[in-house]
């Protein structure tokens, strides 16, 4: 039986508020999904929500649960079973937008892909190969062996630019106005959530352990205020004509 001794880390209170801010982010696009039953709402809300759990695992393994390297492991691969599920239903909404005909082939091969990734980390999860260590600053880190890391960069590399190229596309080539800011939006979004990402993963002080997870949470905010950046206009133009009326 594994021992089950804990210290919440830096690593645990910022990867449990960043959780937080996608749950709470998730339940505003769902209260907008239920009125009308948006497809494409409904892909970035599953990405939402995915990320929520994501985030919230990686925080149960990072010192809250346990300090155990084999249930840290196991932590840290059921956190990115939901990172494979939310990128492939993010990677559905640019698709859907401008390849409409290839939406249903990508995803598909984004879930067997999914589905092998998630496969092959279970298989080794028990050993365990990823292991787990606690600094003497109260960060967090897990050290990942070269082949689930490359599973992880192939996927996410490939979805995210992928869906960089098509809104930076949309920003420059779409007339209507609300498109080009949503679209751009979204992009500087995608740029961001690269970038925290992988740093999340190499670095080693509390300070940048901190930032590397506002990143991931600042790109989501981002990402909610494209989606509705048409109805912020409305409020703002509606609230500019009471005042001058």
């Amino acid at each position: 039986m594994p021992t089950f001794s804990f210290q919440p880390s830096i690593s645990s209170f910022s990867t449990a508020f960043t959780s937080l801010l996608f749950f709470i982010n998730a339940f505003i696009v769902w209260r907008s999904w239920r009125k009308n039953h948006d497809h494409l709402l409904k892909y970035f809300l599953i990405f939402l929500f995915s990320f929520a759990w994501q985030q919230l695992f990686f925080s149960l393994g990072t010192g809250t649960v346990s300090l155990n390297p084999k249930v840290n492991s196991w932590l840290w691969t059921i956190a990115h079973f939901f990172m494979f599920i939310g990128l492939s239903y993010f990677i559905r909404f640019p698709l859907a937008i401008q390849l409409p005909r290839l939406e249903k082939t990508i995803f598909t091969a984004s879930v067997l892909y999914s589905i092998t990734g998630i496969g092959y980390f279970l298989l080794t999860a028990a050993r365990p190969a990823v292991d787990s260590k606690l600094l003497t600053n109260n960060v967090f880190i897990y050290i990942v062996p070269a082949t689930h890391t490359a599973i992880i960069v192939i996927f996410t590399t490939l979805l995210m630019l992928t869906s960089l190229i098509i809104f930076i596309y949309h920003a420059f080539k779409n007339k209507d106005r609300f498109v080009r800011w949503r679209s751009a939006l979204i992009a500087l979004a995608i740029l961001i959530f690269l970038t925290g990402g992988p740093v999340h993963n190499l670095v080693r002080t509390p300070g940048l352990t901190i930032l590397a997870d506002a990143l991931i949470a600042v790109s989501m905010i981002i990402m909610v205020v494209a989606v509705y950046i048409k109805k912020f206009f409305k409020t703002s133009q509606s609230t500019t004509l009471e005042k001058t009326s």
